[in-house]
């Protein structure tokens, strides 16, 4: 059984999961929460043993694991016996540090991500468990529109499956008119912005962007989910032009052919030279955010281009 964890990622639904699952293993241990501890701080209350319980379980949150301290790596590598440590969401994480590969040989590092719409068959099975959790059911039609009204975050779709569950009592099934009547449509999240991108509405990116953003949305990760979406559109289009398919092109790109139908409805809105230019863009763009540029600036600059008249 692993003491040493480092959980991150947009999607929080699912570190809470994890969270709940470790401290589940350990039904008898204190809780120890620690928020943005100093270096010293977090050592001492590491090293110091306890009076009372021989099992600790620490829930460490902002801490700033990557900034290259030497005496917290020499801590990993030794915890002493009965802690359990859980880095949860460190700032400035770095796949690259020594720090990250301590951890994941010594324990185990979970990221917990959005399901990305190209994985859409696995959203909307998620849906369906969610409801199944909760003792009910949902069929395909109504995950998706609950999906289109809430957005891809799964903690506010079970949120909204929870409320739905109350309102139908003793009826097993969820149905759209259930949807419809008690999930109004909320929020932004990473697909809207991409959405408003290939329909090329260059006020909703922008504001869908700063609302991100606003939401301290990591800027590195959107710019990631830009790409995808940028060079899949790049590839149907080529692949359009040789005459395949919607299916066809789902299975030579190993994507799903719903997302692959949501591209098909934009690349006639895109030039084939315009979308090489598109791809060289996103990779100064991520050339100059790993350079120190400011995000802000260069992600609005980046969608404005992206979005704007066609060229």
């Amino acid at each position: 059984m692993n003491n040493l964890y480092l959980l991150f990622g947009e999607e929080r639904f699912l570190i809470k999961r994890k969270l709940a699952e470790i401290l589940n293993q350990h039904p008898g241990a204190e809780i120890v929460t620690l928020e943005e501890p100093k270096t010293a701080e977090l050592i001492e209350k590491i090293t110091t043993p306890s009076l009372f319980n021989p099992q600790r379980v620490f829930m460490v949150s902002n801490y700033p694991l990557f900034s290259g301290e030497e005496e917290i790596m020499t801590l990993l590598t030794n915890l002493p016996a009965g802690v359990i440590l859980i880095f949860d969401s460190p700032p400035d994480l770095d796949r690259r540090k020594k720090i990250f590969k301590i951890i994941e040989e010594k324990g185990e590092v979970v990221e917990c991500r959005s399901i990305p719409e190209w994985q859409e068959e696995e959203l909307i099975a998620g849906v369906a468990a969610l409801a199944g959790e909760l003792g009910k059911t949902i069929n395909r039609s109504g995950a998706e529109l609950l999906i289109e009204f809430t957005g891809r975050n799964l903690g506010l779709l079970h949120s909204e499956l929870e409320k739905l569950a109350v309102y139908i009592k003793d009826r097993q099934e969820i149905k759209e008119e259930d949807i419809r009547l008690l999930s109004p449509r909320i929020g932004v999240d990473a697909y809207s912005l991409s959405g408003a991108l290939l329909r090329r509405d260059q006020k909703g990116a922008l504001a869908s962007l700063r609302h991100l953003l606003n939401d301290r949305e990591d800027p590195v990760g959107l710019l990631g989910l830009l790409a995808v979406e940028f060079r899949t559109l790049y590839k149907t289009k080529l692949l359009k032009k040789r005459g395949l398919n919607q299916y066809q092109i789902s299975q030579q790109i190993k994507s799903s052919p719903y997302f692959i139908s949501k591209i098909l409805g934009a690349v006639d809105r895109f030039g084939e030279e315009e979308l090489e230019s598109d791809l060289k863009l996103l990779y100064q763009t991520d050339l100059r955010l790993k350079s120190g540029f400011d995000s802000r600036v260069e992600l609005e600059l980046l969608v404005t281009e992206l979005s704007g008249a066609k060229r």
